[in-house]
Formats: structure tokens, C-alpha cells, sequence
């Protein structure tokens, strides 16, 4: 594969990191909800593009990495690949073409024995028949119309009268549950989000993570006393009466 260029590497991996930070996951559980090999990820994180076999699987293990962690994809990859080939311009638009100039009619051939009137008779059969085809027409027309304007108007369709609208109930939509989790010290936990992992790893001392869901939060600690969690902004103490049988901590609203 050739070897992209260096001087803007640093920040494709410190910002895959920090996004992944951001959202409290370990490179094992981005590997099993991308179906990433952790070994990509560590290289997509450290600037080891050289260990890609191909630029194409760079490409498509950092457009699957940026998806998951919500990062736009173009400025990274841009940085990588800078001499992406633009699209070919469009062809430019052909001249119209020249009008076509019509020949001029020919015009016709004066016969000198048409027209020439008769002056010593009265007018013939053929110069009075197109104002007998004239008459005709007219009298057919009013004849047709006073047949139309005798008929009788179509009777008038009975309308039903407008039905009121039925009543709609209210639909009271769910709300999403913020939940934040502060680590008071170093301590390890997992976390479940309407069944889905999210985190599984070791929580530094001072992280702050926030995650919703619809349903219900799972969390196992083996040290409950060194997180503080907060449900809709309120301090949730973490009792054995919020543990189900497979110890982890439901965290509902009441």
C-alpha cells in the first residue's frame, strides 16, 4: 500500500482516541459492536496506516471507525488521501444550431385563361355553390343549438352533509433517561443501555460518562462506593434493592 502523507497523521489518531474516550469505551468493545479487529483499531489510533495491506481497507475501517463514533469522515480522510481524483467536468453545452432558412415559395404560374369573367351571362353553378354550403352550415348550427338549450338541466346530486371529525386521542410519547456516572476513584464497571454493552473497562478517578435509554440501565461494580450516579439529574444511591438476580444494579425511573 502506498504510505500516506505524515504531517497531518498525528491528529487522524488523537481524534479517533479521544472520541472513543469521550464515549467511555474500551477498543474490546468497539471491536465486538464493529466487527473492527482490535489490532486496526489500535493502528488507526496510532497512526500505523503502513499495516493496512491496501489503501482500500484503510478507507473502509476508518469510514466504519468514524461512523460509530459519530466523526465526520471526509476532513480525516482528506488528511490521508489529499489527491483524491475530482470528478471530470462536465462537457460544455454544443452551440445551437444555425436556423434553416426556407426557400421562398414558388410562386405560381399566372394562367391567363382563369379568371376571366364571363360578361355575357349571369353567374354559373360553381360561382353560387360555396354560398350554398355556406347557408347550409348556418341553419344545421341553429338547429342543433335549439335542440341542446330544450333539454333538461341533469338532476342535482344529493351531498351528504359533512361528518365531524373523529376525536384524536393524545399520544404521550416516552422520554428518553439521561443517566451521568462520576468515578469517585479508579474502580472497574459495566454498563448496559436497553440491553446493548456499552462500557466495560476500568473508570479512571474523575470520569464522567453520560449515556440514555428508553427501557432500563444495567450496572455491575464490584466497588458501588466509588461511582456517583445520577438519573435525570438525580443521585441515584446504588442499595441492594435495585440488584436483580445476576447482581447488576436496574437503574429505571421510579
Amino acid at each position: 500500500m502506498t504510505e500516506p502523507a505524515s504531517s497531518s497523521s498525528p491528529d487522524i489518531g488523537s481524534t479517533l482516541r479521544q472520541a472513543r474516550i469521550r464515549r467511555g469505551q474500551s477498543l474490546e468493545v468497539v471491536s465486538q459492536q464493529t466487527r473492527i479487529p482490535k489490532k486496526m483499531l489500535e493502528a488507526l489510533e496510532t497512526n500505523r496506516f503502513e499495516e493496512f495491506p491496501a489503501i482500500v481497507y484503510l478507507r473502509g475501517f476508518l469510514k466504519n471507525y468514524c461512523d460509530h463514533l459519530d466523526v465526520e469522515f471526509d476532513p480525516l480522510w482528506t488528511q490521508i488521501d489529499p489527491n483524491r481524483a475530482k470528478p471530470a467536468a462536465e462537457a460544455a453545452d454544443p452551440s445551437p444550431a444555425a436556423p434553416k432558412h426556407e426557400a421562398p415559395a414558388a410562386s405560381a404560374p399566372h394562367d391567363s385563361h382563369r379568371g376571366h369573367e364571363d360578361t355575357h351571362g349571369g353567374p354559373s353553378a360553381a360561382q353560387l355553390l360555396p354560398f350554398l354550403l355556406v347557408g347550409g352550415l348556418l341553419v344545421a348550427g341553429v338547429a342543433m343549438w335549439l335542440v341542446n338549450s330544450r333539454k333538461a338541466p341533469p338532476p342535482e346530486t344529493a351531498v351528504a352533509p359533512p361528518q365531524p371529525p373523529r376525536e384524536i386521542a393524545p399520544i404521550h410519547a416516552q422520554k428518553e433517561m439521561a443517566l451521568r456516572i462520576v468515578a469517585r476513584s479508579d474502580s472497574w464497571m459495566q454498563l448496559q443501555t436497553d440491553g446493548v454493552l456499552r462500557f466495560q473497562g476500568r473508570a479512571p478517578s474523575g470520569l464522567s460518562l453520560d449515556w440514555k435509554a428508553m427501557d432500563a440501565f444495567l450496572l455491575r461494580t464490584k466497588d458501588p462506593g466509588a461511582l456517583s450516579v445520577f438519573l435525570d439529574g438525580k443521585e441515584v444511591a446504588l442499595t441492594d434493592s435495585l440488584k436483580n438476580s445476576a447482581g447488576d444494579y436496574k437503574i429505571v425511573r421510579p
